[in-house]
């Protein structure tokens, strides 16, 4: 990325130039945000590569503008057209100011509020006319249809399903697939399909909502848009609420258009389902090939609404390979470690592991914390009557205390991860990792890793998390 352009397109339209430049945290896009202020003005700043996805976004910006819808204003572009400016819409999103409230009557009165205008607002998206939109500039496709459908699903199966570890009926699976988008895909789907219309793609500037991300754009169904927005899944609504906003947005559909609530909520579940599946795919994508550990904390929500979708009977049973996938899934307790913890409390991880099988994923997103190397501690594995015990085990508790530097190993632990536990809360983080190897993952790694545990719970108000990721043991 070259900072001298966005420089040169700020000097271009403000007739200044920036005194200050704010990278932007990055989150599943490879898009480079940065805020660039001067005394009076301030924007945003683009970086990305991909012209066609750029392209899109100019193009469908311009469309909403004159159909005065709320989307950032473009400044400038570039015209190498990978570098742009647009609107700076603050920090706050719709899914940090839902996390911000309560349970309040007012609050909750609040929160029915943002989704109704969102939904006033999506409905305007959908229905704006076909003329007013440049179809031709959608990437990869136009529209999205049974192939659109099969990639997403694909993306499931390679990025979820078999990284999950879970077995499956390759041909069957792939049966169930083609059932679903064949029949899918016969749903009407001449209308704008935001396609990731979410709290997160929601800003909050001067009270009103404005919508981002929409440059995968394309036509598709009603019912795509509505589903992504109510099953999204950190934002872990309720069904009641769910229910009352899905009966919302069809009462103000039917006022806007001549669809009926009958024939919208025939294929309603089914977009639902294909929603959830797909971001699933992205969330193991994102975090566990990318590392992006964030997305996984969206896991045990999205496996809650695959499992509420299936006790009520709306994944239909003929996707016989599908729903015995879906039910291993969300019954797989692993799959819910992800989950966010106690945001109040510090959170630390502890793990033990074995250098056999490569460093631990860095769980907490954060950078992985400390990893501690107990091989230079004697090793209870090399004697044959030890070997087939663990670290758990009485026996090598007995065998480090006697034979090895492990207690004083612990206290040089011990004394480092207490000044770092005390400055985490001290500061607000909400989340520390330590990893504990050894060669095997089998003794010393687990025996130091259980012991820290009982210390921090003996001497610090924390949360702590223990797992062992390369032991067979119960």
């Amino acid at each position: 990325m070259n900072r001298d352009i966005l420089i040169q397109l700020f000097r271009e339209h403000f007739k200044t130039k920036p005194d200050s430049f704010q990278l932007l945290p990055r989150s599943g896009s490879p898009r480079v945000y940065i805020r660039m202020k001067s005394k009076k003005i301030s924007c945003l700043g683009v970086y990305n590569e991909n012209i066609a996805e750029n392209k899109a976004f100019f193009s469908f910006t311009k469309s909403f503008l004159k159909s005065r819808l709320n989307v950032p204003y473009i400044y400038n572009i570039h015209e190498n057209q990978q570098y742009y400016l647009i609107e700076d819409l603050g920090d706050l999103s719709l899914k940090q100011e839902l996390d911000n409230l309560g349970s309040s009557s007012s609050d909750s009165k609040k929160k029915a509020g943002y989704y109704k205008q969102a939904i006033k607002d999506l409905i305007k998206f959908q229905l704006t006319e076909e003329n007013k939109i440049d179809y031709s500039l959608c990437f990869p496709r136009d529209r999205f249809d049974k192939q659109s459908i099969l990639w997403d699903l694909n993306h499931f199966k390679y990025f979820f399903v078999k990284l999950s570890g879970i077995s499956f009926d390759e041909q069957a699976l792939e049966n169930d697939f083609q059932e679903i988008a064949e029949n899918l895909s016969r749903v009407s789907n001449s209308f704008f399909l935001f396609r990731d219309f979410q709290s997160r793609n929601i800003m909050i500037s001067n009270e009103k909502l404005y919508y981002i991300d929409y440059q995968g754009g394309r036509k598709g169904a009603l019912q795509y848009d509505v589903a992504s927005l109510l099953f999204e899944a950190k934002t872990n609504l309720s069904d009641n609420f769910r229910k009352e906003m899905l009966e919302f947005y069809i009462d103000e559909l039917s006022n806007n258009s001549n669809i009926h609530r009958e024939d919208f909520l025939k294929d309603f579940y089914g977009f639902v389902f294909i929603r959830i599946l797909q971001a699933l795919g992205s969330y193991g994508l994102r975090g566990w090939v990318e590392k992006k550990a964030l997305f996984l904390q969206s896991v045990p929500y999205a496996l809650k609404n695959l499992k509420w979708l299936h006790e009520n009977t709306l994944i239909p049973n003929a996707y016989s390979e599908l729903n015995r996938i879906v039910k291993n899934l969300y019954s797989n307790e692993k799959l819910y470690r992800y989950a966010p913890a106690n945001k109040e409390k510090l959170t630390i991880l502890i793990q033990s592991f074995s250098y056999r099988n490569q460093l631990p994923d860095d769980l907490t997103g954060n950078g992985g914390g400390f990893i501690f190397d107990c091989r230079g501690i004697n090793n209870p594995g090399k004697y044959p009557e030890l070997k087939e015990y663990t670290g758990k085990d009485s026996i090598i508790a007995k065998f480090f205390l006697e034979k090895s530097e492990m207690t004083s190993f612990l206290d040089d632990i011990k004394s480092i991860i207490s000044r770092s536990v005390k400055q985490y809360n001290l500061e607000g983080y909400k989340h520390l990792q330590l990893s504990f190897g050894c060669t095997g993952g089998r003794h010393r790694s687990v025996f130091a890793a259980e012991k820290i545990k009982q210390y921090l719970e003996q001497n610090s108000d924390v949360i702590v998390e223990l797992s062992h990721r390369d032991l067979s043991y119960d």
